[in-house]
């Protein structure tokens, strides 16, 4: 049997000071990904030059600037693996992250998603107030997020594109609809994503978005209520 093929994708938006971090904890991975993908999603800064730099080993996609959404899906269509996983731009990946993974797929065939451990860290020049005020937690989380998943790629083709409208909560849009699908998933205890807060995260520094969040859950219960009767 054929050995597995991974494709990593890292999107990206302005995001010069921690790319190269980024990059580099996917090329140093011990089970090396066979395809790694940037999508520059109209960056203002040096986030295309940095990428290019890594050149032939990274693969460098330039998109306009229309949101996280619209850069997974050009991922999407430039994507030659058998499995996929992103990363974010100020994340980083733990050494075996993909072999802890793609053992699970080969221990239980019938997974689409396979997800680990993050462990949270304040991005050094955060400052002592701001991370005591954010509380970052100690102890790893499980981590259901694109950053801390492999998938296979037919479980992606099969949930379907990103709605690019969903500017910030494209996580959750992609999780609810594979649970719809019922979709078999894993979560391995080990860490596999180091996931860096500095103060202008998402999930930080956009509380506007709430509303979005609110929309998608319920959009989900209203698709799952009708496939019921």
């Amino acid at each position: 049997m054929a050995e597995p093929t991974v494709t990593a994708a890292i999107p990206v938006h302005n995001g010069e000071a921690y790319l190269a971090e980024a990059i580099e904890s996917i090329l140093a991975q011990e089970r090396g990904c066979d395809q790694v993908v940037v999508v520059d999603n109209g960056s203002t800064d040096r986030s295309a030059e940095i990428a290019r730099s890594y050149a032939p080993r990274v693969e460098v996609i330039y998109e306009p600037r229309r949101g996280v959404s619209a850069a997974r899906n050009a991922a999407m269509r430039a994507l030659r693996g058998d499995f996929v996983a992103f990363l974010d731009a100020d994340d980083l990946w733990r050494l075996e992250k993909t072999a802890l993974q793609l053992s699970a797929f080969a221990a239980e065939p019938e997974l689409s998603l396979v997800f680990g451990h993050v462990q949270q860290f304040a991005s050094p020049g955060l400052g002592e107030e701001l991370a005591a005020r954010l509380r970052i937690p100690e102890a790893p989380q499980p981590g259901f997020y694109m950053g801390a998943m492999l998938a296979r790629r037919a479980a992606c083709e099969a949930i379907g594109p990103w709605p690019e409208e969903v500017k910030v909560a494209d996580g959750l849009t992609f999780l609810l609809r594979a649970r719809e699908l019922g979709l078999a998933q894993a979560m391995l205890p080990e860490i596999v994503t180091m996931r860096r807060v500095h103060g202008d995260n998402h999930s930080i520094s956009g509380k506007g978005e709430r509303v979005e969040f609110a929309r998608l859950l319920k959009r989900s219960l209203d698709r799952r209520r009708d496939t019921a009767r």
